[in-house]
């Protein structure tokens, strides 16, 4: 897929939804409101800079939008961060893998340890970053945007959790709250095995 500011290159058979103002989605997507898989990208996602994305979608993804009356490109990585998104910047280029070994192997970074990040994840153990461990890599956190632009570049968190513990958001009873769990958890896996042929299930035993 090329546009005027991007090129995006994906290996055989992965999905992308291509939107009509240049935007690729590269995953699955679905609409909250109903069921079944989204066929194209709609305008008031690359208007709202990937926030409608958040709030009337879901999904597994990594999307890359092209705002209309700017010059720079967002990147947006899903909630569930089942796609990985690892960021190289070489001057005016941003360079998106998926996979480190990518960026490794096209020669786009040398392997030099970020002292820096080891120090910081030794003191906060499990305080995730968007450090790498690798200098000059860094990462598109689960529910983040970067907007970039040139040199500049700004992160914008998304997606929160606190949104979902609003006080006016709570369930008290619990049937309700049952019922609600149920219908979500069911509609959300009959939309993604829909395509498979045969289908393999690892349960957590905390749920």
């Amino acid at each position: 897929h090329r546009s005027a500011r991007m090129t995006v290159l994906t290996a055989p058979g992965t999905p992308a939804l291509i939107g009509e103002d240049g935007g690729i989605l590269i995953g699955r997507l679905f609409r909250k409101s109903r069921s079944g898989a989204i066929d194209t990208l709609a305008a008031s996602i690359a208007a709202t800079r990937g926030q409608a994305l958040i709030d009337d979608y879901w999904g597994d993804y990594v999307c890359l939008l092209e705002p209309p009356g700017g010059s720079g490109l967002v990147a947006i990585r899903a909630p569930s961060g089942m796609l990985q998104a690892f960021r190289i910047r070489r001057g005016p280029v941003t360079y998106l893998v998926s996979h480190i070994e990518i960026a490794l192997d096209y020669g786009l970074i040398d392997p030099v340890i970020d002292w820096q990040f080891v120090a910081h994840h030794l003191a906060f153990l499990h305080l995730r970053t968007a450090r790498t461990g690798l200098a000059d890599v860094d990462e598109i956190l689960p529910g983040e945007a970067i907007e970039t632009g040139g040199a500049a570049s700004t992160r914008r968190g998304l997606w929160s959790p606190w949104r979902f513990a609003a006080p006016e958001r709570r369930i008290v009873a619990a049937d309700k709250a049952a019922q609600i769990v149920s219908g979500a958890v069911r509609a959300a896996v009959e939309n993604l095995v829909s395509p498979m042929e045969t289908v393999l299930l690892e349960l957590s035993g905390g749920l």
